[in-house]
């Protein structure tokens, strides 16, 4: 029923356009035949994409069959938790070297400051005093209240500081003492065989004298 609607048309169309009746059904039937090829060229292609999509679609498909049968037997979830816990061991190998980083600025700073306040032995201070973790510091990385924790140390161990007059000690410290990892300099000859604890040790004992 389209066909013969169409031909009517076509026809009418040519007769409108003057085309004589001998011409007609020639003319019909060559416009016809090339619709027809039209008509077929795009229903080829239209083929030949959609095969395409198919052949596309088979290939991921293939694909991902590809990658599940790698993973057949192996355990998803453990490879989930390994991958975290390397993550999270990474992690705090950073924040340790960063941590080791920061406390090893913030004592090259106290040391420095506590020259600045005349201590012979900046070590045996941060030692008698707790250690590192026992000064406080601001945001900078740099010492603060030096002066309140030093001043009782002076009152009580004026030989652990330089004098007024620019005495820096020449015995080496508190009553002949030196550190620093060699211990020597004093009138005690085993001295560099100490460790550093023992060396403070020693001293404290020394200062009660």
């Amino acid at each position: 029923m389209e066909d013969t609607m169409k031909r009517e048309e076509i026809e009418k169309v040519l007769k409108e356009a003057g085309v004589s009746d001998e011409k007609l059904k020639d003319t019909v039937e060559n416009i016809l035949a090339e619709n027809g090829k039209d008509i077929k060229a795009a229903q080829d292609k239209t083929a030949q994409d959609k095969q395409k999509e198919l052949d596309t679609a088979e290939q991921t498909i293939k694909g991902l069959k590809e990658k599940v049968d790698k993973f057949d037997g192996v355990d998803v979830d453990k490879l989930r938790n390994d991958a975290k816990e390397l993550q999270d061991k990474y992690d705090a190998d950073i924040a340790a070297e960063k941590k080791k980083t920061s406390d090893l600025q913030k004592e090259y700073a106290l040391k420095d400051a506590l020259r600045g306040q005349g201590a012979l032995d900046p070590d045996y201070i941060v030692y008698k005093h707790g250690g590192i973790d026992k000064f406080a510091f601001d945001s900078q990385g740099n010492p603060i209240g030096l002066s309140d924790i030093l001043k009782p140390m002076m009152e009580a161990s004026p030989a652990l500081f330089k004098k007024d007059d620019g005495d820096d000690g020449a015995t080496g410290g508190a009553g002949g003492f030196s550190s620093g990892g060699n211990h020597g300099g004093g009138t005690e000859p085993d001295l560099d065989k100490l460790s550093d604890e023992e060396y403070y040790k020693r001293l404290e004992e020394k200062e009660r004298k």
